[in-house]
């Protein structure tokens, strides 16, 4: 699938999970910020530091990252016990379809074969998310959104200061000026997860006095 078909199929991967979720389901890391919480980082995700990727690998990897935050959001919506963790993964999934949106159109004519699925990795962190008890599932869940936002925030940032002449010079400037336009928001929605992380934690550590 062409970045020309992903537009028509962002909302049907979106809208569609969230139906057969209810069906079916049973009941890298950045350097710290001074003021970031405790939400821990996954070690498992941390890898060394790798060379900037090909353009269009870069536009794959956001893609897929996109994909995955939209469908771990439609979890949430079914599972987090608390009433702002369902309305934040709501809102992240609006922004990562019209993120989403951006990246097609940017990568539009570029010949890109589009993503139809997340990769084995997200998969399994979502097969996760589903079978995590409810009251454990708050946790997790901003946990996991704290993780995938750091990581798409570093990919952002080494995309935008990318000095070596591109394959596809055409599809950097337009993908950079979308990377340009998106770290922004991303950098908005992991400061919120991260504080909503720090509430939770604060909370539970009452509740255990």
């Amino acid at each position: 699938m062409t970045a020309r078909l992903a537009c028509a199929t962002i909302l049907t991967i979106a809208v569609g999970f969230g139906s057969a979720y209810a069906q079916s389901t049973p009941s890298r890391s950045t350097p710290k910020r001074p003021a970031a919480p405790s939400a821990p980082v996954d070690t498992r995700r941390t890898q060394p530091a790798a060379p900037p990727m090909d353009t269009h690998l870069f536009v794959v990897q956001a893609a897929l990252s996109n994909m995955a935050e939209i469908q771990l959001g439609h979890v949430a919506t079914m599972k987090a016990q608390r009433a702002d963790i369902k309305k934040f993964a709501q809102v992240l999934i609006e922004d990562h379809v019209n993120t989403q949106k951006g990246l097609a159109e940017a990568a539009y004519g570029a010949g890109i074969k589009w993503p139809t699925q997340i990769n084995d990795q997200q998969r399994q962190l979502k097969q996760r998310l589903s079978m995590v008890k409810n009251d454990q599932f708050d946790r997790e869940y901003l946990r996991a959104i704290v993780n995938e936002h750091r990581d798409i925030e570093r990919m952002l940032a080494e995309q935008m200061n990318e000095n070596t002449r591109p394959t596809d010079p055409a599809l950097a400037v337009k993908v950079n000026q979308w990377a340009v336009t998106t770290l922004p928001a991303v950098r908005a929605r992991l400061k919120l997860a991260e504080q909503m992380y720090a509430e939770l934690d604060r909370t539970d550590r009452s509740a255990r006095r």
